[in-house]
């Protein structure tokens, strides 16, 4: 049944308000508990998969590869061969490859299923927000949107939990089996409930430069993640290097050339949009490898339970939550300058303070410490979402939006790849990983988030006045 948007009819507006939007944040709720569900589960994984758990940051920079790579060709596949039809391939491919993490008898097979999980990931959620704005009025976005965010916040959160449940009273493999039941439910209501939006048909695609600048993100980042550990040689690791840096290079000299590149570099002429690409993504280094950590010293280093350790990541992650409440209000009052100087400055100090807890600090204190971190976390991803956007146009938004999406995706990986690998570095020789072991990787992270105050404090005081009201 297809219902037209426009339509005024009362049943029809409580149908796509509520009921549609719900219906596609069901498969962003898989995605966003896949995201996080996998942390706590990570030293159970490693000795089934019979590697050490810093090699099991692979199974979470390979997925955030994935998702960063194909992001700049969701839009249009969806606009060459429509939303709903694109939206459930995704999910469908996200769901089976779940079934194959599960079945992984190594950590080889884990990273190839979990980059073809951030290959179906990369594409459904911003299809489910191009599906959301097809299918509505302006007047009933805002509602809308609010409608499918729910879900697609609660996935996140609930992951941490989920998942050090099912590892601490089943087994690891659950986690990702429990996506069945969820993807095959997911499809079955698109197919019933979404109606498909015919959209113009796009422009051609620039393939050449995908390939290339894709090429060059898969062979930096596994460059990093050999950093410190033996999974190549030198020599190749100083060769792979090279040929990243070749490759990047190259592709600047072929987008200069491009009317519509994959990724159009002219964007950072605007100082607005660079210094949140280039210096969010410094800052997003250090703040990007907590999410891995964080689970590994509550269980390798202080020998909490995998259920205990999620519980814990969940206070962070409510304290993200919370913190949408009075963000708009806090950036009105300071602006975004002011915002992402002091915060980056007291996550550059939070992030060392790890190092002060340890299995016998009192737990209160340890959960309301990681509260304020999340707090604050969150508060930086929004800051520089929001700085991304404060001098584009309306013409420029689509294409801005592919290359934030990258940098974003880009530098979470690196954060998690190069937190593992400064743990590596740091337990070299050692029989076991300690508590001791995570000061230097928690102390390094904190230098990032402090080296980012320079780009930030070039920013014209009066920066994204527009978008904030201040």
């Amino acid at each position: 049944m297809s219902v037209p948007p426009e339509s005024s009819n009362a049943a029809v507006s409580v149908r796509h308000s509520a009921i549609v939007p719900l219906t596609i944040a069901s498969g962003l709720f898989m995605e966003g508990l896949d995201s996080t569900i996998i942390a706590t589960s990570l030293p159970q994984m490693a000795r089934s998969l019979e590697v050490s758990p810093t090699y099991l940051s692979l199974a979470i920079t390979s997925y955030l590869l994935s998702l960063a790579i194909f992001s700049p060709i969701s839009g249009w596949l969806a606009d060459r061969f429509g939303g709903r039809r694109l939206y459930c391939l995704a999910i469908g491919i996200f769901t089976v490859s779940s079934g194959l993490c599960a079945m992984a008898p190594n950590l080889s097979f884990m990273v190839a299923t979990r980059m073809m999980q951030g290959v179906a990931g990369a594409l459904m959620a911003p299809v489910a927000r191009l599906i959301l704005l097809r299918s509505f009025p302006k007047n009933m976005y805002l509602t809308a949107t609010n409608y499918m965010v729910i879900p697609a916040l609660i996935g996140p959160m609930a992951g941490p939990v989920i998942g050090g449940f099912i590892t601490e009273y089943f087994n690891w493999r659950w986690i990702f089996l429990i996506n069945l039941p969820i993807g095959g439910l997911s499809i079955y209501l698109i197919q019933r409930l979404v109606d498909e939006v015919p959209a113009s048909r796009p422009p051609p695609f620039d393939f050449p430069g995908f390939v290339i600048v894709g090429a060059g993100f898969a062979m930096a980042q596994f460059w990093l993640e050999c950093v410190g550990r033996t999974i190549i040689g030198i020599p190749a690791q100083i060769g792979l290097f090279v040929a990243a840096v070749v490759t990047f290079m190259g592709y600047g000299w072929y987008a200069k050339r491009q009317a519509n590149p994959a990724l159009d570099l002219k964007l950072f002429a605007l100082p607005t949009f660079s210094i949140s690409v280039l210096w969010g993504s410094v800052a997003r280094i250090g703040i990007g490898g907590s999410p891995f950590l964080l689970p590994l010293l509550f269980q390798v280093g202080f020998g909490f339970d995998a259920f205990h350790a999620g519980l814990l990541m969940f206070v962070s992650t409510s304290g993200a939550f919370l913190m949408r409440v009075g963000f708009s209000r806090l950036l009105r009052i300071l602006g975004l300058r002011q915002v992402l100087l002091l915060n980056s400055l007291i996550l550059a100090v939070m992030l060392p303070g790890f190092i002060f807890f340890h299995a016998d600090t009192t737990h209160w204190l340890i959960v309301s410490y990681l509260f304020v971190f999340g707090f604050m976390r969150s508060i930086q991803f929004l800051a520089l979402n929001m700085l991304s956007y404060a001098d584009l146009t309306p013409d420029t938004m689509s294409k801005a939006n592919s290359v934030f999406t990258v940098g974003q995706r880009l530098s979470m990986s690196a954060g998690v790849a190069v937190a593992a690998a400064l743990l590596s570095f740091s337990t070299l020789g050692a029989a076991r990983i300690t508590e001791s072991h995570f000061h230097f990787v928690f102390v390094a992270l904190g230098v990032f988030e402090l080296a980012s105050l320079w780009g930030f404090w070039r920013l014209d005081p009066s920066a994204g006045k527009e978008i904030t009201g201040s």
